[in-house]
């Protein structure tokens, strides 16, 4: 079985990762997680406790989330599960991911522009994780994997066929394209979209590392290219 974590605030691309996520079970059976976040309120008794943290949705959302039951539904192998998790901390999500038997998060945009310090939270613990991200593009729309960009960063000594052999596990798309980041990525950002547009790229691909301090970037290479990027830990390549 396989299970998909999607942190959110439930915004209008929610609909988009759990679409993706779909597709990316292939068939197999599959629980699709949304985690909904909040503060663990200041309460004096049990009662006061539920209250305030009984989830509220406003209309629109609660309709997002009624047409993201009804994708869920109609594959007849995935089911939708909603986790309403109060507080965030490392040992928190790592208990939680291994309850759940994360194979994939999946990270929309309006999830990493979120501002609240609970959900920056959560995307830094994420990042510093093992567990493979897909980031996906800037716009809200359905994607077909099946041709992807390596990004090899030189820290990094993965090698085309390393990274490959992991995807092969998961993913059905192959790695056509390498790009060696030797410099800004900003400065080479022209050229590596010259490439994506001769060669019908639809993924980007990148190996991470846990970071040894606190603050790594959260802005991920795709928010400058606009691809949907996956990121596998260099460890689990290894």
């Amino acid at each position: 079985m396989k299970n998909i974590l999607i942190p959110t605030t439930v915004e209008n691309d929610i609909l988009t990762a759990v679409k993706t996520a779909v597709k990316y079970t292939t068939g197999t059976n599959c629980n699709i997680v949304l985690m909904m976040l909040q503060k663990i309120p200041n309460a004096y008794s049990a009662s006061q406790f539920l209250r305030e943290t009984t989830p509220s949705c406003t209309p629109a959302q609660n309709s997002l989330l009624n047409q993201c039951r009804e994708v869920v539904t109609q594959t007849g192998n995935c089911r939708l599960l909603i986790h309403h998790q109060c507080g965030m901390s490392a040992p928190l999500l790592k208990n939680l991911m291994d309850h759940l038997g994360t194979d994939l998060v999946i990270l929309t945009k309006s999830y990493k522009e979120e501002k609240n310090s609970l959900h920056s939270t959560c995307r830094q613990l994420l990042l510093n994780s093992k567990y493979p991200i897909l980031h996906l593009g800037n716009e809200s729309e359905e994607y077909n994997f099946n041709k992807a960009m390596y990004l090899e960063y030189p820290k990094i000594d993965l090698g085309i066929h390393e990274v490959q052999k992991l995807i092969n596990e998961q993913f059905s798309f192959k790695i056509v394209s390498q790009a060696k980041i030797e410099e800004s990525i900003d400065e080479m950002v022209p050229h590596i979209a010259e490439t994506i547009s001769k060669n019908n790229i639809d993924i980007l691909i990148e190996a991470r590392r846990t970071a040894k301090k606190s603050g790594r970037k959260e802005q991920s290479v795709n928010h400058n290219l606009g691809l949907p990027l996956l990121s596998v830990h260099a460890e689990t390549v290894t």
